[in-house]
């Protein structure tokens, strides 16, 4: 799904939405496993990577904890790799069951959460070919924002 439509699509979800986000491509680091709750009442379980930027700039965030509170994953010790299985979809779980999300652990101050820069796409005005016909562009992401040789494409109709 591209960007623009996800963060649309995501705008559209009912408070208390618990989100676990398994993209990192810098898998097998010291990122932290974290939840994070914005002030739209929705819960988010995913690594310090940045990826809360939109949520920050949108919807705000109200608190952020680092996950290491081993009695919500798989095994009883944090594992180096792969948080997906063991460490986000367990806690995803105790949240969307209600527990009491505190219990992941230490507070993280929002301050100190990894930022992207991100852009928008633009709109730019030109002459339609003809009725109905639709205007291409791709938008490049930053390096850190995308796989290698990928492009979103906005699609612009001009009636």
């Amino acid at each position: 799904m591209p960007p623009a439509t996800s963060t649309a699509w995501a705008r559209t979800l009912q408070t208390g939405t618990v989100f676990v986000v398994v993209i990192d491509p810098t898998i097998c680091t010291s990122r932290k496993a974290m939840v994070a709750k914005s002030k739209k009442g929705n819960d988010y379980v995913l690594p310090d990577n940045g990826l809360l930027t939109y949520v920050q700039n949108h919807d705000r965030i109200e608190s952020v904890r680092v996950i290491n509170n081993t009695k919500w994953m798989i095994d009883d010790t944090i594992p180096s790799t792969f948080h997906d299985g063991d460490i986000f979809s367990p806690v995803g779980a105790h949240l969307a069951r209600g527990e009491n999300w505190t219990e992941v652990r230490p507070e993280l101050p929002v301050s100190e959460l990894m930022r992207l820069t991100l852009t928008e796409p633009e709109n730019r005005e030109r002459r339609p070919a003809g009725p109905g016909h639709r205007h291409r562009r791709a938008v490049r992401q930053p390096h850190h924002q995308r796989q290698p040789g990928r492009i979103r494409e906005v699609g612009l109709s001009v009636q």
